[in-house]
């Protein structure tokens, strides 16, 4: 590929704006920071041989581009890919083609029959011939160009110049599609032929101007009776006119040929001055995106440029990789609306391609952003960006961040790329949480917007939260109060209270939810009855962590052993005839399937010493009654106590428990 300068440029023109500007047309170069692009790869797509490439039309419905081989006599149609849809035969010298507004008829100007043939855009069959009969010097009209304007079609045809039988003069012919009628003859004969400009937004206009000759004059016509009524003729002051184009909203006229490309104004207030020239432009399309100029290969600079409606300076500029210096290559057509550019060239081998370019007014940006993963709420947070599409230093990017506090987004001020497109700043998010940083470039007329974010994990303060007593015994049936103390808090100063007493047959409740007082605190009683887990619960807000207490407390049997069948009573004794069984019933809280342990000891060389003991069952009422049997020695001193042990007892509902001694002794 050939190395070119990126200052190149083709001098800009002024495309759109009112009708009624008056006077020149000052034309500046490219702007310094619109670096040419050079054409993907992925944008060429080789065409079959087309030995002089006449019109192009484009079918935005099938995704369909038209091509004329004049010298070929064949016209082409192919898909936006490259690969071919039909290839139309036999048409001797075509050249000009367009589609009816509908997009269900394809015209094609067709000298060699000397006629219109009409196509079904859709299957591309034939379905109507037009000729157009004879000049007014009898000779039959070969048409040339096509163009829709005051709701006909209309061509252009070169004859015979009676004064220099070696010349030919160029004019033009209407046909009316609804009847077929054919007028010619409807302008003043110019040298050359006649190249034709319209556009749907100003229907009665139709410009002409002679191809490649020496004469830079254009005229531009008010059809809208049938006849061809001059506006106005601007001369520019270019020689060798290759393509002529009306704005899209018909307000201006360009022209491009050796010397570069001028526009005027169609009202006849001004004319362009002379544009700089990196080579000869070839080929001029016009739509709402503004207009395209293709220019001959030269080694200073890029073959393809765009000028967006109202500007004043180059907009976008490409480089056709490969291209040679040959001056049939660069044809450049829109797709309606101004979606696709689609450029012709050719090849150093002599392959020609068809180039696509998707949205070519807006350069396609991506945003990248970056942060950290994770961070402390309160503490700095680099974020970086990077914007690609060539923006200059300076560019100013929306930065918004979403958090538990603005969950639709808080502004952040404006941050603005560097030289390389790179920008960091610092932020220090108040709530904690996920943090999510969105970056937005807005666009603007020759860039894509875009947009990128990154989400940063934000660590919460822990709270201060207490809840007390924890870890204390109390007796069965005790009411304790219980309270919880919450620190610092930001929005929510709410405190639960939970119980969860032992056993799977009573649920965690709520004992209490209420904002803490004053003081932080949050208090609440409890009556006691199992060991039960209490927990203090904070839901936390947007700045401090959701955080759980707990507190474990225990809880007594109730538990006693009554006495029976005793003949007297003497201080803390229970006596007993020694023929007689002492009966011994435990009274304990109850519970299914639960258990007492009862224990005897007798007292021996001084101190008290185990005796024997049993695990009794209790009854549903919690009532377990013993009958001490045997044979019994007096005046030897025994002591029974029964106790509730926690696991042993056949639960783990309460806290180990051991009842009162009871002590008896057995006489004579």
């Amino acid at each position: 590929m050939r190395t070119k300068s990126l200052r190149a440029v083709l001098a800009a023109v002024v495309f759109a704006g009112s009708a009624g500007v008056i006077g020149y047309f000052s034309l500046g170069t490219a702007s310094a920071d619109v670096v040419p692009e050079t054409l993907p790869a992925a944008a060429r797509h080789v065409i079959p041989h087309v030995q002089f490439l006449g019109d192009v039309v484009v079918d935005a419905s099938r995704r369909r581009v038209a091509v004329a081989d004049q010298y070929g006599n064949h016209l082409l149609v192919l898909n936006y890919d490259g690969s071919t849809v039909t290839d139309l035969t036999g048409l001797a010298g075509v050249d000009g083609l367009r589609y009816s507004a509908d997009y269900t008829r394809l015209y094609a100007a067709v000298p060699g029959a000397h006629a219109i043939v009409a196509y079904d855009a859709a299957s591309l069959a034939e379905v109507a011939r037009y000729p157009l009969g004879k000049d007014i010097l009898g000779d039959d009209i070969a048409p040339d160009r096509l163009a829709f304007a005051g709701g006909k079609l209309w061509f252009s045809y070169t004859r015979r110049n009676p004064e220099d039988p070696s010349g030919h003069l160029g004019t033009l012919g209407s046909l009316d599609l609804a009847d077929g009628t054919v007028a010619n003859e409807l302008m003043t004969p110019i040298t050359g032929r006649p190249m034709l400009a319209s556009t749907p937004a100003a229907p009665r206009l139709l410009a002409v101007a002679p191809y490649n000759e020496s004469s830079a004059r254009v005229q531009v016509f008010d059809v809208s009776d049938g006849t061809a009524v001059e506006l106005v003729h601007p001369l520019f002051d270019l020689s060798n006119l290759l393509g002529i184009a009306l704005s899209a909203d018909g307000t201006r006229v360009a022209a491009g040929g050796t010397g570069g490309t001028q526009l005027a104004s169609i009202d006849g207030s001004g004319t362009s001055a002379l544009v700089s020239n990196p080579g000869a432009v070839k080929s001029v399309a016009a739509s709402e995106a503004g207009l395209a100029v293709g220019s001959m290969a030269t080694q200073y600079g890029p073959e393809l440029h765009l000028f967006l409606p109202g500007a004043t300076t180059i907009a976008k500029q490409w480089d056709i990789p490969n291209t040679n210096f040959s001056w049939t290559t660069n044809r450049v057509a829109w797709e309606p609306g101004g979606g696709r550019l689609f450029a012709f060239t050719d090849e150093p081998d002599g392959t020609q391609s068809m180039w696509t370019i998707d949205d070519p007014a807006h350069t396609p940006t991506q945003l990248t952003v970056s942060a950290p993963t994770t961070a402390d709420r309160g503490a700095a947070i680099f974020v970086k960006a990077s914007l690609t599409g060539g923006l200059p230093n300076g560019t100013k990017l929306a930065v918004t961040r979403v958090d538990a506090e603005s969950p639709s987004g808080v502004a952040l001020p404006a941050v603005s790329i560097n030289v390389n497109g790179d920008v960091t700043f610092v932020d220090y998010p108040p709530a904690g949480g996920n943090v999510k940083y969105l970056i937005a470039y807005a666009g603007d007329g020759i860039h894509k917007p875009s947009n990128g974010s990154a989400t940063v994990a934000v660590t919460k303060t822990t709270p201060a939260l207490t809840l007390t007593p924890a870890g204390t015994v109390y007796n069965y049936g005790a009411t304790v109060t219980f309270t919880a103390h919450l620190g610092s808090a930001f929005s929510n100063r709410t405190v639960e209270i939970w119980a969860d007493p032992a056993g799977a047959d009573q649920a965690n409740r709520l004992l209490r939810k209420v904002p803490a007082d004053a003081q932080g605190n949050v208090t609440t009683a409890l009556k006691l009855t199992r060991n039960t887990t209490l927990s203090a619960v904070y839901a936390g807000d947007t700045r401090y962590a959701a955080r759980t207490v707990k507190s474990t407390v225990s809880t007594r049997v109730s538990v006693t052993t009554a006495v029976t069948k005793q003949y007297t009573t003497g201080g803390a004794y229970y006596y007993f005839h020694r023929t007689i069984n002492p009966v011994f019933t435990t009274t304990m809280t109850a519970a299914p399937n639960r258990r007492q342990k009862l224990y005897f000891e007798v007292y021996s060389g001084g101190s008290w010493k185990p005796w024997k003991s049993y695990l009794l069952p209790l009854s549903s009422a919690g009532k377990s009654a013993y009958t001490l049997t045997g044979t019994h020695t007096i005046n030897v001193n025994y002591r029974v106590r029964a106790a509730y042990l926690t696991t042993t007892s056949g639960d783990s509902l309460n806290y180990t428990t051991y009842g009162p001694y009871r002590y008896f002794a057995f006489r004579r």
